[in-house]
């Protein structure tokens, strides 16, 4: 399995407290249901609450021994109730290999927090000071003003529509490379850039039935990764000694990497702002006739398109 949430911070702190999560996992051996306390200042904005809730989160993992130890388990193994945090501007990263669910027990900081399997790529006060330029001014269809949580709702639907039309979250995150040897020297792996990895683990075909101690750890120079290109390439891949070769035929191979960018795109939030006006209103005007006054209208899926394109060198 390969399962993220991510903790979107929309508003900043209003007041200094405590915020509880709960981490519980489903189909791990034991499962876990871990009680997480961030505390925060009423100083702290967007960024620096998700700071707190990144470093305070992987402190109490540990305490937990429920953080990720960079080994991913085969497919024949039950997954691990670890997880591994990581962070990019206001937004937090889960990942497990085991399915999760994370809940909110209690927030007396007053900030705002979306727990969701997408991030959302805008505060709410990005999206007041930068909607209105792009025409988002958030009133519905009857010109009434949307509540600082209804902006909060259409910011994180239209995260999800850019997530969609990219297939990509873009943010630092964990990711899990599952591959089964086909006597390739290289291996591409789906996400980038990518920001660092783990050695791969491989078990060949003759162990997959006994005990889990039957990994082949490879020293980690063994491999090379251009970023990138999101290539993972073994050094010494080689026509006359390829016995050894770590993706030959069904290997079942497992690497768990990080990829994303360390601040989310200016582009990104412009497109996200966009949508919300297409989620709004009307949608856009493609053609302003004078004389017997004609008005046509761009269709929404037109308008994606157009957004998808631009955003193509996001898409995976």
């Amino acid at each position: 399995m390969d399962w993220r949430n991510y903790l979107s911070v929309m508003t900043p702190c209003a007041a200094s407290g405590n915020i509880v999560f709960n981490f519980t996992t489903y189909d791990s051996n034991p499962n876990v249901s871990l009680t997480i306390t961030v505390s925060a200042l009423a100083t702290d904005n967007e960024v620096g609450l998700a700071r707190r809730i990144h470093e305070q989160v992987n402190v109490q993992l540990i305490q937990a021994s429920a953080q990720y130890n960079n080994i991913p388990v085969f497919s024949n193994y039950t997954p691990n109730a670890t997880f591994s945090v990581w962070q990019t501007d206001h937004i937090v990263s889960v990942w497990s290999q085991s399915t999760f669910l994370i809940t909110e027990l209690s927030n007396t900081t007053g900030a705002t927090i979306q727990i969701s399997a997408n991030p959302t790529f805008v505060t709410l006060a990005q999206a007041q000071s930068l909607g209105p330029l792009l025409g988002s001014d958030f009133t519905d269809s009857n010109e009434t003003a949307l509540s600082d949580s209804q902006i909060m709702t259409v910011l994180q639907l239209a995260s999800n529509q850019i997530c969609g039309l990219i297939k990509n979250n873009l943010v630092i995150a964990n990711y899990l490379m599952e591959y089964i040897g086909n006597m390739e020297g290289s291996v591409f792996l789906t996400y980038g850039p990518v920001v660092n990895y783990d050695t791969p683990v491989i078990l060949p075909p003759i162990y997959a039935i006994v005990a889990q101690s039957y990994y082949i750890y490879l020293y980690p120079f063994s491999f090379q990764v251009n970023r990138k290109l999101k290539l993972l390439n073994y050094r010494f891949n080689s026509q006359l000694m390829g016995g050894g070769d770590p993706f030959e035929m069904n290997n079942e191979v497992k690497m768990t990497y990080r990829a994303g960018y360390m601040n989310i795109p200016s582009i990104i939030k412009e497109k996200t702002l966009i949508i919300t006006g297409l989620l709004l209103n009307d949608p856009n005007v493609s053609e302003l006739r004078g004389g017997s006054f004609q008005v046509k209208f761009r269709l929404p899926i037109d308008t994606l398109k157009a957004i998808s394109a631009e955003l193509s060198g996001f898409k995976v």
